[in-house]
């Protein structure tokens, strides 16, 4: 089996930096499967296998090796009809080049803003599935009333309880209580103190007042004298 390349370019510029050369050749028995080698880590086996569809139509894509590690590793492809191994045989590398797009195998901010899209619900679905679901509420609210509204033989109508519904009362406001001023206690022995201080200067004024007296009683006597020094 003659050994064969697949040129891959990995963006869209015409740079041959950016292309690989997968080589690959025509392997097993039955004659439609091809081994390509040299395929790098970053290829997935959906990459490969959208790769080499242009040959025609892939119905098997495996690893031949351990795909877990970060080397490259081998292929096996294995195609619909004899024409794919072909046009495979008969590619022509310099002439013609694949493009490579990349499969699910996105990382860092690509990963992040694919799984927020992914994460954002269809408002086709969700509208469907809200009016699914008011749709189920309404014919239970139906129900029940109609249920309520039944009256049996003996004149009684079903009562539901009302557990849940708990009438909303805003909390009352407590009133402000201004804090009262603290009773000046007086001692029994205040009032006691305060007389015994006024009896002292009434004392005290009434000798005054006898001193002035005798002063005068004192001067009328000097006065009335005969011997005078």
């Amino acid at each position: 089996a003659r050994l064969k390349y697949l040129t891959v370019a990995l963006s869209p510029d015409s740079e041959s930096a950016n292309r690989r050369y997968i080589p690959y050749q025509l392997a097993g028995a039955d004659g439609l499967t091809i081994v390509a080698s040299n395929i790098p880590y970053i290829f997935t086996d959906t990459d490969v296998s959208e790769l080499f569809s242009c040959f025609g139509t892939v119905t098997c894509c495996a690893s031949v090796d351990n795909s877990d590690s970060f080397a490259p590793r081998k292929v096996s492809i294995t195609y619909e009809s004899k024409s794919c191994i072909d046009r495979a045989q008969e590619f022509d590398f310099a002439n013609a080049c694949q493009p490579y797009l990349a499969g699910q195998r996105c990382t860092g901010i690509e990963k992040w803003q694919q799984d927020y899209r992914d994460s954002i619900p269809d408002a086709s679905s969700l509208m469907d599935t809200v009016n699914a679901f008011m749709n189920a509420f309404d014919v239970e609210q139906s129900s029940r009333k109609k249920g309520a509204a039944i009256i049996d033989e003996d004149g009684f109508k079903m009562v539901s309880a009302r557990r849940n519904n708990k009438k909303r009362i805003l909390p009352m406001k407590a009133p402000i209580v201004h804090e009262k001023l603290p009773k000046v206690l007086v001692s029994a022995s205040f009032y006691s103190k305060n007389s015994g201080k006024s009896d002292k200067v009434k004392e005290l004024a009434h000798i005054r007042s006898q001193f002035a007296a005798d002063k005068l009683k004192i001067q009328e006597m000097r006065s009335k004298r005969v011997f005078k020094p």
